[in-house]
């Protein structure tokens, strides 16, 4: 929800490079929020953006400190001056593949959409369309997705996740439990345009449709909560006082400890496992409440809420109650094993790396997630030896890796012309 203390109407125009503003040539309204950020009303309703509470649920640490993204707003950026870099990269013969990789993946999420809006009305084609006809390979690819938003981007994992023959459940729970209710109205109107753009089959289907004809059991019923937007929430303004008033005003402590016991009640204290209760309770909750949930429950019964969760469930149902909880609890690390899941084991993953990096390196306040503000040297590090690893032992053509390892490093250690310490000791 977006509070209306926050927002202000303005008249920008597309072709402007500075906001807020007042242009002489078609102007369009869009809303300027104080914080900083905007969206169109247009656009929201049709899932092309996140709403502003995203920003500040992902940003904000189960201690309450603010943290800071990877890739912030470009100071002093221009989307007509990126375009025309852009088209210089791409015209006459050879493409000058630094420059696409220095814009494209040096730029927030938004910035990229006002970008491809400005080069489209300069040069009359889609500038997807420029990059694929100028590129190939993986490297086409990935930066073809830095030209969709978010929202569009994780309803087309979604989509491919459930395509065909049988689930990608891990693809589900890596983007369902990180949402928010606002960015679950967002995803799923674009899994809409997802639909539309792979000519479903029937028109009535819809992300929720689809989770239940997909899924079944408790991990079906856990989805389908997620993805109706279900989860409490807190008002903006509230969220906005947490870094300088603490986490204690947006924890209620008696429900913590209420939710401990029931958790222990459905689960460890009884023969068999209510896992409706514990679905109620762990989809429901802020983030905030469930770090206190679980640190409750380790106070009061002398174990960790994990472990329990880990022994009495089981299935794929486990691992997305496993996912809340630690995205609660233990963020950086979850998003790490992401990481190193898409770069290992059995074949490669290459749209899974993508999406991660270009979702998760962006806060939802359109400034890079890779919550990136969580990120410290030890994930950074792991990181790194898990993308080295990918390098020396999967089977990819060259263009992959050369291609994807320099979005990579643009995303993940912008904040630094050189790595930090581990990595620089690793990447020697």
């Amino acid at each position: 929800m977006i509070d209306a203390s926050e927002i202000r109407w303005y008249w920008y125009d597309k072709h402007c490079d500075n906001l807020p503003t007042v242009c002489q040539s078609r102007p369009i309204p869009f809303l300027w929020r104080a914080s900083g950020s905007f969206f169109h009303p247009k656009r929201m309703a049709s899932g092309s953006g996140f709403g502003f509470q995203r920003s500040l649920f992902h940003r904000l640490g189960a201690d309450g400190k603010m943290l800071r993204p990877t890739i912030e707003p470009t100071p002093g950026f221009s989307a007509s001056a990126d375009a025309e870099r852009l088209h210089r990269a791409m015209k006459g013969a050879g493409t000058d593949e630094d420059t696409l990789i220095n814009i494209l993946a040096r730029r927030t999420n938004h910035e990229r959409q006002q970008i491809c809006a400005t080069y489209e009305s300069l040069y009359h084609k889609p500038l997807r369309k420029a990059i694929k006809d100028d590129t190939s390979g993986q490297f086409r690819t990935v930066l073809c997705e830095l030209c969709h938003d978010l929202p569009y981007i994780l309803a087309k994992g979604l989509y491919y996740a459930m395509k065909g023959l049988g689930t990608n459940d891990r693809v589900l729970i890596e983007v369902l439990t990180t949402l928010w209710n606002d960015e679950v109205k967002a995803v799923s109107d674009a899994y809409k345009q997802v639909l539309e753009h792979e000519k479903a089959d029937r028109a009535d289907r819809t992300l929720l449709s689809d989770l239940t004809s997909d899924t079944s059991d408790h991990f079906q019923y856990a989805l389908s909560i997620l993805a109706q937007g279900q989860r409490d929430d807190l008002p903006v303004l509230q969220l906005k006082a947490v870094p300088e008033k603490g986490v204690a005003t947006v924890v209620n402590k008696e429900l913590a400890e209420v939710d401990a016991k029931e958790l222990l009640a459905a689960g460890a204290s009884r023969v068999g496992t209510s896992e409706k209760r514990i679905t109620r309770i762990i989809t429901g909750r802020t983030t905030f409440q469930l770090a206190a949930d679980a640190e409750a429950y380790q106070r009061m019964f002398g174990k960790p809420l994990l472990d329990d969760m880990n022994s009495e469930l089981s299935g794929d149902y486990r691992s997305l109650i496993i996912a809340l909880i630690r995205y609660a609890t233990d963020r950086a690390n979850l998003l790490a094993e992401w990481f190193h899941d898409a770069m290992t084991g059995l074949g490669t993953k290459d749209y899974a790396l993508m999406r991660l990096l270009i979702t998760r390196s962006e806060d939802p306040k359109h400034i890079l997630i890779t919550n990136v503000c969580f990120i410290n040297e030890e994930f950074i590090a792991k990181l790194f030896i898990s993308w080295k690893s990918y390098n020396k032992n999967e089977s990819a053509p060259s263009d992959k890796v050369q291609s994807l390892g320099a979005v990579l490093q643009k995303l993940v250690y912008l904040r630094s012309p050189h790595p930090p310490g581990k990595l620089r000791q690793l990447s020697s």
